[in-house]
């Protein structure tokens, strides 16, 4: 856990910190909410997720005007692993939702695979919006690793301009560039192989993306708040 958590960002921001500084790049670690708020049962998760807050910290500090060093602390969100903790202890699942600022945990539902007619595709999007009463869409944006916007990011732009139109509702741009790989770790701690996990790498990345907007706009209501 720890060599995975907090010794292997380490050693890539070490690695790698020649050819970020030279593009202009950033770091981004993927911590969690058991860094600062954990349970019985998950000490090593929680001191590793932890010590990585602690080294995001010191890196920003150390690497000031060098390089730009950030963490996103995750809430809970739905995955195999999650769901594998709480197998046959319902309650304490829903109790952990309870538990969280806005009373639920963020869970995938579908992965869409795309046809070769994006109009039906985004009829989908609006199907399922109308379905769970959704009242916004929010959509990953794969900017570049230093956080610039590339093609990708540009042609997701577009598609989520397209997407808006399509449904009537707001859409909210929300930085992807972690999710794929915390739910690649999360299937595997979760003993999940590799070949299993394609199937729902997607849907569990979708879910990261969206506890990420969720834990977002928690923290800017929080803001006004005290404002």
């Amino acid at each position: 856990t720890m060599d995975v958590n907090l010794v292997a960002p380490l050693r890539l921001s070490q690695v790698l910190l020649a050819d970020l500084e030279a593009c202009g790049g950033s770091i981004v670690n993927v911590s969690s909410v058991h860094a600062t708020a954990t349970k019985a049962g998950f000490v090593a998760y929680a001191a590793s997720k932890a010590a990585l807050s602690g080294l995001t910290r010191a890196m920003a500090v150390d690497l000031g005007g060098r390089v730009r060093v950030n963490a996103i602390e995750l809430g809970a969100t739905r995955t195999p692993m999650l769901e594998a903790g709480f197998k046959g202890r319902a309650e304490k699942l829903q109790a952990l939702a309870h538990y969280q600022p806005i009373g639920r945990l963020a869970s995938p539902i579908e992965v869409i695979t795309r046809s070769s007619s994006r109009r039906e595709d985004h009829r989908r999007i609006k199907s399922l919006a109308v379905e769970w009463e959704a009242e916004c869409l929010v959509i990953g944006l794969p900017l570049s690793m230093d956080g610039t916007v590339g093609p990708a990011a540009t042609s997701a732009m577009a598609e989520a301009a397209e997407i808006e139109e399509a449904t009537g509702l707001r859409v909210e741009l929300v930085d992807e560039r972690l999710s794929t790989v915390e739910a690649t770790r999360g299937l595997q701690q979760a003993g999940v192989r590799a070949r299993e996990g394609r199937e729902v790498v997607d849907k569990i990345a979708a879910a990261v993306i969206l506890q990420a907007w969720l834990d977002r706009n928690r923290r800017v209501s929080e803001g006004e708040q005290h404002d």
